[in-house]
């Protein structure tokens, strides 16, 4: 995914989250299908969890110190 799509999920997600976190227990149940409101919220905060943690591997891919010099302390091309 791009990090356009994750930003656009994890959009989508809070919004669904403040959502469900509003509504009472039983509009969440029937709604969403879910056992209980609070089982809903620990499922949208692992996806948004999930959804960060892609994000974040993207930030430090993007921000990489890049040696290009190969030396004793780095006898190998280092990413």
């Amino acid at each position: 995914m791009t990090r356009y799509e994750i930003e656009n999920e994890l959009d989508k997600l809070y919004k669904e989250l403040e959502t469900v976190k509003n509504a009472d227990e039983e509009t969440v149940c029937r709604a969403f299908n879910a056992d209980s409101k609070q089982e809903y919220i620990d499922l949208i905060q692992e996806e948004i969890d999930g959804y960060e943690a892609a994000l974040d591997e993207i930030y430090r891919y993007e921000h990489r110190e890049v040696n290009y010099r190969q030396t004793a302390d780095n006898p190998y091309l280092v990413w």
